[in-house]
């Protein structure tokens, strides 16, 4: 059994709604009942703060871990003061519950509430026709995200009781096993995950190169077809093989094998789940007695090593035109395309299968244009570009990290060149825009300069891509000199005039942390230019 469980259970929760079949045992004997004096204890801060003590309660399974008498004194749980109320316990959000004895051995069911000022808890007993029992309300001593305590006071003397002490647990609710097996499979491998940190059974930090941690630490990356492969966090190889979730003696475990070149098992192993949703992935290592060291792993957007489709990626990039639509900061909050964050990077980009962009201010006045390549950079895929003038020199070279490349959406990370803790991701929706300059597409488009175009291009034919192709190309808004100053970047196209993200060099703005998990919406529907690795 897990002992110091996450607060954050996510899809575990979710999965403790099936009916327990057997039927339900009797009631507490009359040697102890609920009466007597209130708590001495106030109810403690609830966790989380926004919570209601019974959000609270339904928060977590808990399990029976200690309990006291009204001196202070440490109650065995096989005491018979304590022993009827000993057990795992699952409180539902729709407000039922079940509760089982330690060997899972089923123990109570029924319906449950919890006082608005979580100063009691109310439950009914039922048997499996459905029929009440039997009904008790306890006071509540102790309820926070850690701990839930109540008490039972002596049915014949008030001034003694004893506090039943529950912590959280991540003991699968008996019977709901395959429904928590199938969440967890789904959650381990909708992303890939990356050891972040490790802790001691005393919550203190472990360094990842220590050797209780060190050899756990890499890249994983689980198949929904039961394979994964890991690796060290310098992409060399670290095992493959095959997995699966599992539930043995009532906790959640993750199996793998691990085999060599020739499909050969070399070993197994299985290791408890401490903790598994779409933010975090933990698991127990066991040590000498009884110490373990858990081992903490958070979503990457780190590409596995050998599987990046960079043609896929290029051809994707190069499908269609690109409209800034929208930015977001590092804590999700919507950022203006004109604040100052953002704004060098908004307009229509124009990338080419022969390697060549052109990007344009949403007014079509031009931006720049270049050379560009999608390129893996310290295992995430990036798009490098270098920025030209009309004579064809380099102004400068730049790199960005790819959040999200799919048919609907093109995200980029735009990082803080102060502080890597902040960042914006830039967000390009395809677009029917066409290019100024050029005619192409577009309800302004058409063969003759567009709707708004002059019947000639003008006079001045700088409505093509270098202010070389006007007349009846010109561009869609262009008005009659052929879209004025054109496609690409013309005679005014100096440096000042180009986004600048913080560094000149070809590796200016990687993000140096790993960028936060995308599932969902790969491209070509699978993940973001990843392939697996079958084996």
């Amino acid at each position: 059994m897990i002992a110091r469980p996450s607060s954050s259970r996510g899809w575990m929760l979710a999965a403790t709604t099936a009916t327990v079949a057997a039927a339900c045992l009797l009631p507490a004997g009359a040697a102890l009942a609920v009466g007597g004096p209130a708590p001495t204890t106030a109810v403690s801060a609830l966790a989380p703060a926004a919570s209601t003590p019974t959000d609270v309660l339904a928060s977590t399974p808990w399990v029976t871990s200690g309990a006291v008498d009204q001196d202070g004194n440490a109650v065995a749980l096989d005491d018979p003061r304590a022993a009827n109320f000993v057990g795992n316990a699952y409180f539902k959000a729709d407000g039922t519950y079940t509760m089982f004895n330690l060997d899972d051995s089923p123990k109570l069911r029924g319906d449950w509430t919890v006082a608005a000022d979580g100063s009691s808890r109310w439950i009914n007993a039922k048997n499996a026709a459905g029929d009440v029992l039997f009904e008790r309300t306890v006071p509540i001593v102790t309820l926070t995200g850690a701990e839930f305590t109540y008490r039972v006071v002596d049915a014949t003397d008030a001034s003694q009781w004893v506090d039943i002490v529950h912590t959280p647990t991540t003991h699968v609710e008996p019977g709901t096993e395959a429904a928590v097996i199938a969440a967890a499979t789904a959650a381990l491998s909708a992303t890939p995950w990356e050891t972040t940190s490790s802790v001691d059974q005393d919550g203190n930090p472990v360094a990842l190169d220590d050797p209780r941690a060190a050899n756990f630490v890499g890249n994983a990356y689980f198949t929904a077809d039961g394979t994964y492969t890991m690796f060290n966090l310098d992409d060399s190889p670290k095992l493959r093989g095959d997995w699966e979730m599992r539930v043995i003696g009532g906790q959640l475990v993750r199996w793998i094998n691990a085999k060599d070149a020739d499909g050969n098992v070399l070993f197994e192993r299985e290791v408890p789940i401490v903790n598994l949703d779409g933010a975090e992935f933990t698991y127990r290592v066991a040590g000498a007695g009884g110490a373990y060291v858990d081992i903490v792993h958070t979503p990457t957007t780190h590409v596995e090593p050998g599987t990046v489709d960079l043609a896929a990626a290029t051809a994707a990039l190069a499908a269609t035109p690109w409209e800034t639509t929208s930015a977001v900061d590092q804590d999700g909050n919507p950022v203006a395309l004109d604040d100052s964050r953002a704004a060098n990077f908004v307009g229509n980009a124009y990338f080419t299968a022969d390697g060549t962009f052109t990007m344009f201010n949403l007014d079509d006045s031009p931006k720049m244009h270049g050379d560009w390549e999608m390129r893996v950079v310290d295992g995430k895929l990036a798009r490098w570009i270098a920025a030209k003038n009309d004579a064809g020199a380099v102004l400068f070279e730049r790199i960005v990290p790819i959040v999200a490349l799919t048919d609907a959406e093109f995200t980029y990370r735009v990082v803080d060149a102060n502080d890597a803790s902040k960042w914006v991701d830039i967000v390009h929706t395809p677009t029917a825009h066409p290019e100024p300059g050029t005619g192409n597409g577009g309800a302004n488009g058409g063969s003759n300069g567009g709707a708004n175009g002059g019947s000639n291009g003008g006079s001045n034919g700088q409505g093509g891509q270098n202010g070389s192709n006007g007349g009846a190309n010109g561009g869609g808004n262009a008005g009659s000199n052929g879209g004025g100053n054109g496609s690409g970047e013309n005679a005014q196209g100096a440096k000042d005039r180009l986004a600048v993200t913080g560094g000149q060099s070809a590796v200016a703005g990687i993000v140096a942390a790993a960028i936060a998990a995308i599932t969902g919406g790969g491209l070509l529907g699978g993940r973001v230019l990843m392939r697996r690795l079958r084996g």
